[in-house]
């Protein structure tokens, strides 16, 4: 079992699942809202596999490998790794949603992990798993090499660099002008420690660095939302969590301006509003298509300043489209990409297997419990049980982004 709060991070759900460990999104109020990925080691996981985990992400500490924020202890004893919550999703899926890139988008994507695996190779560690699912992406847009639990420390073999070419060559089949630099790929037999800087100056020579696009191809241009994230340089956050002295040799490592001296405190805010960067793990654009006609909620309320009368009117649409089974509905209410998208995608989904009924939610005693900027927490009682909300303000109106557990 997990605790309901590791770190001092709140958690909210499972972001995935692996043969070692799970890794969950965690969360923390406060004057700082801040998130994290939180990886738990399953019982069976060797504590030498986690030792070895933990020192390849500290001797590589580079700003395009996914970065350590802090140490805890599980429920069993095990150490959890607190690391920054990578929030576009992966390489993966970019190139499941995209038939081709721009050149400047390639660029903009293997000229960093060119970097990394350079960083990686003078530090002595060997990832072992380079692959495009784990190369994830900040809100920046900028890419992170993660997924370290392969790693090896001292071992001068290639295989890094052999899965730096196949990922290499992966991206460049969709970049039309980059046929040259294919066919270089095709040819390399070998991979000495010049490769990786070989490609790199083949791949800054295609065109200037341009932000990533991560809407999918096959969604139509008018339900594309607005991106603000672009790629560019390393996002300095100051997302912090205290450290913990029994693991002092790991700590050490840890980026100074990833350390605080406490905890920032869990109060009755503690889901916040840092949820509204969480991206719904395990979705695809497939299932997310839409198959009906929307009901536009374009009303002056979802257009004014207040939240609840926006959120009234919203949810009223919500339950239409719920009643209807209407995915597409669902665009006029929610915001896209998000876990409340998810999560009622899903329920629609599930009323159309014939799962069991659905009780068409009222909610009462509607209340702002926080509110930043253009994004606010609401509360509320569905069926007389305690609820919230997370809202946010678009271009296209106030749209509800997650249904956050009481």
């Amino acid at each position: 079992m997990i605790a309901d709060t590791v770190a001092g991070y709140r958690i909210v759900r499972k972001l995935g699942s692996g043969s070692r460990a799970d890794v969950f999104l965690g969360h923390a109020g406060g004057a700082e809202p801040r998130t994290a990925a939180l990886k738990v080691f399953h019982p069976q996981t060797a504590l030498e596999s986690i030792d070895a985990e933990l020192r390849a992400i500290t001797a590589t500490n580079h700003p395009h490998t996914v970065q350590l924020r802090d140490l805890s202890g599980g429920t069993d004893g095990r150490p959890v790794l607190v690391l920054e919550r990578l929030e576009l999703g992966s390489l993966a899926q970019l190139l499941a949603h995209r038939g081709q890139l721009a050149p400047g988008e390639a660029v903009t994507i293997l000229a960093p992990l060119a970097a990394a695996v350079v960083a990686m190779q003078a530090s002595g560690v060997t990832h072992g798993a380079i692959t495009a699912g784990r190369v994830l992406f900040r809100e920046s847009g900028a890419p992170v090499l993660s997924g370290f639990g392969h790693a090896v420390m001292g071992s001068t073999t290639d295989v890094d660099r052999r899965a730096l070419a196949a990922l290499a060559a992966n991206v460049l089949e969709r970049v039309p002008v980059a046929a040259q630099l294919q066919q270089w790929l095709s040819t390399m037999v070998s991979y000495p420690e010049s490769f990786v800087a070989q490609l790199s100056q083949r791949v800054f020579a295609l065109a200037t660095a341009t932000p990533v696009r991560f809407a999918p191809d096959a969604v139509p241009a008018e339900l594309v939302p607005p991106r603000t994230s672009i790629a560019g340089p390393v996002v300095e956050h100051d997302e912090t969590a205290r450290r913990r002295d029994w693991w002092a040799p790991y700590i050490e490592r840890i980026p100074p301006r990833f350390r605080k001296p406490k905890w920032l405190a869990i109060g009755a805010g503690a889901l916040t509003l840092v949820v509204a960067i969480a991206i719904p793990a395990g979705g695809s654009a497939e299932e997310l298509t839409p198959t009906a006609a929307p009901t536009i909620a374009a009303t002056g309320a979802v257009f004014e300043d207040d939240p609840v009368e926006a959120f009234t009117t919203l949810f009223r649409v919500r339950n239409d489209c719920i009643r209807d089974l209407s995915i597409l509905c669902l665009d006029a209410v929610l915001q896209p990409d998000s876990a409340a998208m998810a999560d009622d995608v899903e329920l629609i989904r599930s009323l159309e297997r014939g799962d069991g009924g659905h009780p068409v939610i009222e909610p009462a005693d509607i209340a702002v419990e926080e509110r930043m900027g253009d994004a606010a927490l609401l509360s509320y009682l569905d069926n007389e049980q305690p609820a919230s909300v997370l809202m946010i303000k678009t271009e296209a109106g106030w749209r509800i982004r997650g249904y956050v557990p009481s």
